[in-house]
């Protein structure tokens, strides 16, 4: 996907002209950032690691308000969204894990206000009354455990003010977005400080449905509040207390035929293709144009999705001298996320539950229904909720900096989807089939861990910092799919006390083929890392390190289970960096950059079987990453300042075999056998081996300006901020497939197609 942000590219000229305003002006100073990407407050040019800070007003200026947008002023950060939020993918350094389904486990760990969250439908949220960001580059496993091979996307929120303090913030867009935040913040009495900050945002869809009275597809409501108390309860003990709740509506990322399928050349009433049929509601010419619109669906479902979340945690900090710290963070969160996609994007209907016809304009086609499970009111619902617990001690001295600490966490997830597939064969074979798959799924996963780091001040300008963290973790999985197929010329009633599908007797020729088993599985393994800082003058720093870290075990909770491998072995990554941070021109010029090299091993990853909507979870053989990555901050005048970012990225994918798309030749390298042989024909797979990761791309950069606009006579200032985005071509799948490069999924069922994934990006 090139130029990805087209939108904005002509703004660019205006940038680069703005920005040589300043050659005549006097430079100002950069102020000093403190960030706390070791787990303690230091000087970002004193930290020997790869990070990029956003700061809130940075944050504001750029209007970036949510996760997804925050992968415009960080290069490295990547993000691919799914057809729901747990579905979505965050990378740094192009290293992830791929997760359709539930049951694999982050590769960038996500920590809000000290508290890492657990799985990936949970990253994408509002940024509202947040004080930084920091995204830490590369593994940070010693620090902040398991599930950081890639990074860490560190938030720190605002603490309440010792002032009594509010604003109102609205924005509005052209396409139809609104945007409200509030935060109110002071004081309560001499030891207690309250605030409270809460957000509104309303976007329309942006792909158009022309189903008659169907919504357009793409849109977002969501709403939520964060409230804080932070209560002194002496000169040296601080407790603070946070809870925070999220709502959302919203279609997610609808699925969309753009191609038809050959095979159904001539098999309409009129000779018609049956997808352009199916498209169109039997309309041909409306189906074309379908097609042949990457932002037009005619579909009878509104994809209407949901999700909310809420969380509790308690921030416990005694100062027990003036070089050592205790400090205790414990937390609960509760996620929940419901969806009813329509899978082939078309008129074609299915009723739930009570008696209502199967409608379908007479085409075979792949449906979803939401069969009635009583207190859910979508056809997918995936929930997840956790308990966690860090303690640390933390010492900070003239020769040694350390830590110690302890993690717990005892984490729970469930996944229910139910599925019908009807397929009209009754005009080619004289009766339609009907196929029903009712899963119930989850996982449970208690895990702890302890670790250490030090940094030892070997000269005033020479630091040794090591460290290591042991995690020992075990998975259970309750497995319970039931599977049906049956000839169907009735009504079908789903109970959910018993949790399967009654067929009446009449329709007989029914077979199931259940799926139900639990096992249990446990693991133990370390991250670490080891390095050297120099400063050469006080102006510069240089830095080399190894890491290591690994992500835990993965369970098989998707369609596709499999009790003799319900589990899928921890990932491991090992990574060495070397990096420069530098204050140039009498601190007005700030600029930090890196080259890495990165190898990861086992990849956990869910992958769609071609010529299905069946998603498998897989291990996806390894990854070779080889990088260079800078950021630069410019205060060019007390007015102007310019920043931006460059990833450089070479990220391939090794010792994999993965099945061929549907259609593929040997010629086009489907040329594996079942057997991993290379065969001359009848190959079933295609070898992987230097291509190209997904969601990795080669080039990204980012350029903003601010200038800020002093108005003497007016109780306040303006300001302009005017930003560019490039990144080179992507991937969005493990397979090779020509039409997925440029973000197309291939789906099917009975009836193969291509489909299109079209998100808010």
């Amino acid at each position: 996907m090139k130029n990805s942000f087209k939108s904005i590219n002509p703004r660019l000229a205006a940038a680069v002209a703005a920005a040589s305003i300043s050659v005549s002006g006097y430079p100002a100073q950069l102020e000093e950032v403190i960030v706390t990407a070791q787990k303690r407050e230091q000087s970002l040019q004193d930290v020997p690691l790869s990070v990029a800070v956003l700061g809130s007003e940075a944050l504001d200026r750029r209007n970036i308000n949510d996760v997804v947008t925050l992968t415009q002023a960080a290069p490295s950060l990547n993000f691919t969204e799914g057809f729901a939020p747990s579905a979505t993918t965050i990378n740094i350094r192009g290293v992830s894990s791929y997760a359709i389904e539930g049951g694999i486990q982050p590769s960038v760990s996500f920590v809000v206000d000290g508290v890492p969250y657990g799985r990936a439908g949970e990253f994408i949220a509002e940024l509202a009354d947040v004080e930084r960001i920091e995204v830490l580059r590369g593994p940070q496993g010693t620090l902040f455990g398991r599930n950081s091979t890639g990074g860490a996307i560190n938030i720190v929120t605002k603490r309440p003010g010792g002032d009594f303090e509010g604003s109102v913030e609205a924005s509005f867009t052209d396409d139809n977005e609104q945007l409200y935040r509030m935060s109110l913040s002071g004081p309560l009495n001499d030891n207690v400080g309250m605030s409270l900050s809460g957000f509104y945002k309303d976007r329309d869809g942006h792909i158009e449905n022309v189903f008659p009275g169907a919504p357009d597809l793409g849109g977002l409501t969501t709403w939520g509040f964060r409230t804080k108390v932070d209560v002194d309860f002496s000169d040296t003990v601080n407790v603070l207390f946070i809870g925070d709740f999220r709502d959302a509506r919203h279609s997610f990322t609808p699925q969309i035929p753009i191609i038809p399928e050959a095979n159904l050349d001539g098999l309409g009433p009129n000779g018609e293709n049956l997808r352009v049929l199916a498209q169109g509601g039997g309309d041909e010419a409306l189906g074309l144009r379908l097609l042949n619109d990457e932002f037009l669906i005619n579909s009878a479902m509104d994809d209407d999705q949901a999700l909310n979340s809420f969380g509790f945690s308690a921030d416990l900090t005694w100062d027990i001298s003036d070089s050592l710290t205790f400090k205790s963070i414990s937390s609960y969160r509760d996620f929940h996320e419901g969806t009813t996609n329509d899978v082939t994007g078309s008129p074609a209907m299915l009723t739930t539950t009570t008696g209502g016809a199967m409608e379908n304009f007479g085409l075979p086609f792949v449906v979803t229904s939401n069969i009635d499970r009583s207190d859910e009111e979508d056809a997918r619902n995936y929930k997840n909720n956790y308990f966690t617990q860090e303690i640390r001690l933390e010492s900070t001295g003239e020769q040694l900096d350390w830590i110690a600490g302890f993690f717990y966490t005892d984490f729970e997830e469930n996944t229910t989807n139910d599925l019908i597939v009807y397929v009209p064969f009754a005009r080619f074979f004289g009766t339609d089939l009907v196929s029903i798959q009712s899963l119930d799924n989850g996982d449970e996963l208690q895990a702890y861990s302890i670790f250490g780091d030090i940094t030892f001040h070997v000269t005033e300008s020479l630091d040794v910092f090591a460290g290591v963290r042991w995690s020992q973790e075990e998975v259970d999985i309750d497995y319970d799919t039931l599977f049906y197929r049956v000839v169907n010329d009735g009504t079908l009633e789903f109970d959910p006390d018993s949790n399967s599908v009654f067929i009446p007797q009449a329709l007989a020729q029914a077979s199931v083929t259940p799926v139900q088993y639990t096992d249990s599985e446990d693991d133990g393994d370390y991250s670490a890392r080891l390095g050297v800082s120099w400063q050469v003058n006080e102006d510069i720093n240089l830095y080399a390190s190894i890491s290591r870290g690994y992500v835990g075990i993965a369970t098989k909770i998707d369609r596709a289970g499999d009790p003799n491998e319900p589990f899928l072995p921890p990932v491991t990554s090992e990574a060495a960096e070397l990096g420069i941070k530098a204050l140039l021109f009498d601190n007005s010029v700030q600029l930090n950059a890196a080259v890495f090299a990165q190898d990861v091993s086992d990849l956990q990853a869910s992958s769609l079987f071609p010529g299905t909507i069946q998603a498998i979870i897989l291990s996806a053989g390894d990854l070779s990453i080889r990088g260079l990555e800078a950021d630069l901050l410019w205060q060019a005048t007390d007015y102007i300042r310019v920043s931006a970012g460059l990833a450089l990225l070479d990220a391939e994918i090794e010792d994999l075999l993965q099945p061929c798309f549907t259609g593929q030749t040997a010629a086009q390298g489907c040329n594996i056998d079942a057997m991993g042989n290379v065969v001359m024909a009848g190959g079933v797979q295609q070898d992987m081996d230097g291509v190209q990761a997904p969601s990795a791309p080669d080039l990204k950069y980012s350029i903003s300006l601010d200038f800020d606009v002093p108005l003497a006579d007016l109780p306040f200032d303006g300001y302009a901020n005017i930003s560019y985005v490039w990144q080179d071509d992507v991937r969005f799948s493990l397979l090779e497939d020509p039409p997925e490069i440029p973000g197309r999924l291939r789906l099917a069922g009975y009836c193969p197609g291509y489909y299109r994934q079209r998100g808010a990006l």
